[in-house]
């Protein structure tokens, strides 16, 4: 399958400490394989979350909704991408601009993300 991109929200964790603990268990979204996820942000679709959660969150300035990309499917990292996230147990990526969701998309086209080992 081709590597797809679109243009989404996504939640952008400013805190990430301060935001897990008023996610809970939820904060588990932002996880990957046991540990943190890929990149430099902690981001997600703000679809994942209710109103109500994104609303706690930027009320207490440990986020905030931005514009993104989100990437599939996304497998492994590669250390040239800055501003994004990526969860190989979900076989997505999520990234702030456009010109790092196109490398992503062309990389995993390519076949350069590498395979999941377990």
């Amino acid at each position: 399958m081709d590597a797809q991109s679109a243009k989404v929200k996504l939640l952008r964790l400013i805190d990430a400490p301060k935001a897990y603990e008023i996610l809970g268990e939820k904060a588990g979204l932002f996880g990957d394989n046991g540990g943190d996820s890929d990149g430099d942000e902690y981001l997600r679709n703000t679809s994942e979350f209710d109103v109500q959660e994104i609303n706690l969150l930027t009320d207490a300035g440990v986020a905030e909704v931005v514009d993104g990309y989100e990437v599939y499917p996304y497998t492994e990292s590669a250390d040239h991408y800055v501003d994004w996230s990526g969860y190989s147990s979900g076989g997505i990526a999520f990234c702030l601009a456009k010109e790092t969701a196109d490398m992503i998309r062309r990389d995993g086209s390519r076949g350069l993300h590498g395979s999941v080992s377990s």
